[in-house]
């Protein structure tokens, strides 16, 4: 048995995902940071979202980045309440 896919973010430098076939890497989406706090779990579950939405890697990657994006605009971990609508309207893929 082996590890089908791994990310590494990054924070200012992107992220990327390593699979069985390949690799994609995102770069991040500009915002004012106010916090990072809970950056990197947002950008887990976007691309867990995105991933079990059957989206191509790199589309997942760019939705992961966008509620990572999002998320640090609010104060804390939990400061904001990133939806899928305002995630896929900021990585464009509505």
């Amino acid at each position: 048995q082996c590890v089908e896919i791994a990310n590494v973010t990054r924070g200012a430098q992107g992220a990327a995902v390593y699979t069985v076939v390949g690799s994609s890497v995102v770069r991040p989406i500009p915002t004012d940071v106010v916090d990072s706090t809970g950056a990197g779990d947002a950008f887990r579950a976007g691309l867990i979202a995105g991933l079990i939405e059957d989206r191509p890697l790199e589309a997942a990657l760019r939705l992961a980045a966008a509620a990572a994006s999002i998320s640090c605009r609010f104060t804390g971990g939990c400061g904001g309440n990133v939806t899928r609508r305002d995630a896929l309207s900021e990585a464009r893929l509505t």
